[in-house]
């Protein structure tokens, strides 16, 4: 049986590399809604990606989570850029508010990667991305 070569994940050289020979910086943007333990998950896969992670920002809209998810992240993930909706907007309008947060953020961002609440990531998924 013949089989398919796969093309390399990463562009030829590697990653792309900024001008100071560092990975891209790059913004996670979520939004999620009583969600807290599927959320949690992906915030720890985060943390586990082999990425220069002070490349990698979070910016997680919770959209009135009543579930406790707020305080969890505030208490877990104080690296978060957490904001908390007064009221549940809706996916589209809490993903959207989560990338203006993103791109008001104090630096500059190569890179917005949107992940669901609930995805789950692999330590290699955001270095074969970029």
């Amino acid at each position: 049986i013949a089989r398919a070569r796969s093309r390399p994940l990463d562009p030829p050289g590697g990653p792309r590399m900024t001008s100071a020979n560092t990975l891209p910086t790059v913004a996670v943007v979520s939004v999620t809604y009583n969600r807290c333990e599927p959320l949690l998950v992906l915030l720890r896969q985060l943390g586990a990606l082999d990425y220069d992670l002070a490349q990698l920002d979070i910016y997680l809209v919770d959209n009135a989570s009543t579930d406790g998810t707020a305080a969890r992240v505030r208490a877990e993930f104080p690296h978060v850029h957490l904001i908390e909706s007064a009221e549940n907007t809706g996916v589209a309008a809490g993903f959207n508010h989560s990338v203006e947060a993103a791109l008001a953020g104090a630096r500059p961002y190569r890179y917005l990667w949107l992940l669901d609440s609930d995805a789950e990531v692999e330590p290699a998924t955001l270095m074969r991305m970029v």
